[in-house]
């Protein structure tokens, strides 16, 4: 019992000094990016379209509509604070960063493929053949053409029958090591280095995701912010509108208070529009009131708490912004540039590299399995084997061996399945990379127009204003001189404001466009153009 004991007590001290040494080691993944996986293949049908150059120029007027971001100049809220406002603090950005972590871990997972695995076994048998069985083994897979490496060992002492002599070892244990590799089939590639390829290509498609969700966002926030700065002329202009009518009926009281023809018609007609003009302000209000609200999505404080901005912090003399001038010439510049800057077709070029791999490996899978090993093992310390040999191979201390072994399934149907699947999906994204090609096109030419669009319109805007306000002007005399009625001077008063009215739309309507012009070109910046500034008078 005390010689069974003591065999029980040395097996459990080899396993603890193994698995001691084994948890010291560094389970970092020595596996760099691309490790030994070869250009993927792409299947032959639905030529890709040729890229496009990453160093395409913008056209000179986008480079020069480009500026660095300030911040509040003169309690002015400029569209840049904004801008970088959402850049650092917008929580939706913050989370979409997240999808790098989420894709590093992934890619993590797919490494554990090739982590030491370590197995072991301890067995005590009491009974008419008396022994102690410890066996531990090591097994390594590494991304090098499918080879596997193992190494072990092994005790067995005691009373073992004639039928499993195999398991008993010399008093010192047994030491064995050996590898495996596949000759064909999973040689250049097999699923473990396949999904290691695929996740390192799904850490990259973070990327895409990111920037499109920071161009969507950026977009959508200089939309609001014009939106913003429209509302607030709109009030200003009704408000102008009101003090007009106010002013005027103070006039016209004491004229007719002192009889100098003027009755109770202009009076309670001027009357009639102070009311007008005072719902169309309190519309004015609710509706800036809106767009403000909905710009505090975008602007927060340093604590991240939204900030609704008063009608203080709007840009002076907007009215007489100028804008920058575009045209046609640059499209086909503009579409260039956009193709090879927009995220949409980054995400489709990285899909299409996954699915490489993956077809790839489906025509490696027509391969026999051929698979080449060797091993070696050595028992240590006196031995105690029935079996005799000659020259090393005596009293069966040092064993070896070779195998080869294949394996093919004739029909291979899985292996064409996969194939078949996988070049139909190619297929599909290469399409769609062409529909993309088409719409990011499109966007660019849309954006454009209405860019062109909007100033012509807002150049006809202000020469109506200017009319509308010298007839106004000219009416206010006649009102003055008893030649002209209060009812007529109303109605030039409103077709000056309402002049006023679409400027302010259409300036909005025209730095709108260009947040969406910007967008459509794939770049994030999103800035108002440089050259905007009033315009001489």
């Amino acid at each position: 019992m005390r010689h069974r004991g003591t065999r029980t007590f040395q097996s459990f001290t080899f396993l603890g000094l193994l698995l001691g040494a084994t948890g010291c080691a560094s389970t970092q993944s020595p596996i760099a990016d691309g490790a030994y996986i070869r250009n993927p293949v792409l299947a032959p049908p639905a030529p890709v379209p040729a890229p496009t150059s990453n160093s395409l120029p913008l056209s000179p007027s986008l480079d020069e509509a480009l500026k660095p971001k300030p911040v509040s100049i003169n309690g002015m809220l400029p569209l840049e604070e904004i801008l970088t406002t959402v850049s650092q603090n917008f929580p939706l950005l913050q989370a979409i960063q997240e999808e790098r972590n989420i894709a590093m871990g992934q890619r993590v997972v797919t490494e554990s493929a090739f982590d030491l695995n370590l197995k072991s076994s301890l067995t005590n048998q009491e009974g008419s053949f008396g022994n102690t069985r410890l066996d531990v083994l090591a097994e390594q897979a590494t991304p090098y053409n499918g080879l596997s490496m193992f190494g072990g060992y092994r005790m067995g002492l005691g009373d073992y029958p004639v039928y499993n002599l195999g398991q008993k070892t010399g008093q010192g244990g047994e030491l064995r090591a050996g590898f495996s590799m596949p000759l064909l089939r999973d040689g250049a590639i097999d699923r473990r280095r396949a999904a290691l390829r695929q996740a390192q290509i799904a850490e990259q498609l973070a990327d895409p995701v990111i920037r499109r969700t920071r161009l969507d966002v950026l977009r959508a926030a200089a939309r609001a912010y014009w939106a913003w700065v429209a509302a607030g002329q709109r009030t200003i202009i009704q408000q102008e509108l009101l003090k007009l009518a106010n002013a005027r009926q103070a006039d016209l009281e004491a004229l007719r208070d002192v009889g100098k023809r003027i009755g109770d018609i202009p009076v309670n007609d001027n009357k009639r529009a102070i009311y007008e003009r005072r719902e169309l302000v309190l519309a004015a209000e609710r509706g800036f009131q809106e767009a403000a609200l909905a710009l505090s999505v975008f602007l927060c404080d340093a604590n991240g708490d939204p900030v609704v901005p008063s009608v203080e912090r709007l840009p002076k003399d907007f009215l007489e912004q100028n804008v920058l001038e575009l045209s046609t010439a640059t499209l086909e510049t503009d579409v260039a540039a956009a193709l090879a800057a927009r995220p949409e077709l980054d995400r489709l070029r990285l899909q299409k590299e996954q699915l490489a791999v993956e077809y790839k490996l489906a025509l490696n899978q027509f391969l026999p399995a051929v698979n080449i090993g060797a091993g070696v093992s050595q028992d240590i310390g006196f031995s105690s084997k029935s079996f005799n040999g000659t020259g090393i191979f005596g009293s069966d201390r040092t064993s070896a061996n070779v195998f080869l072994t294949s394996d093919l399934p004739v029909q291979r149907r899985e292996a064409q399945g996969r194939a078949q699947q996988t070049r139909a999906r190619m297929i599909q994204v290469t399409l769609n990379e062409k529909q993309m090609q088409n719409v990011i096109r499109a966007e660019v030419q849309d954006a454009l127009s209405s860019l062109i669009q909007s100033r012509k319109r807002l150049e006809e805007a202000r020469n109506e204003r200017t009319v509308a306000v010298g007839v106004a002007n000219d009416e206010q005399v006649l009102v003055k001189n008893a030649l002209s009625d209060v009812f007529f001077l109303n109605q030039r008063e409103l077709n000056a404001a309402a002049a006023k009215l679409k400027i302010a739309n259409l300036l909005a309507e025209y730095y709108r466009a260009y947040a969406d012009y910007r967008a459509a070109l794939g770049d994030d910046t999103n800035t108002a153009p440089a050259n905007t500034k009033p315009i001489a008078p």
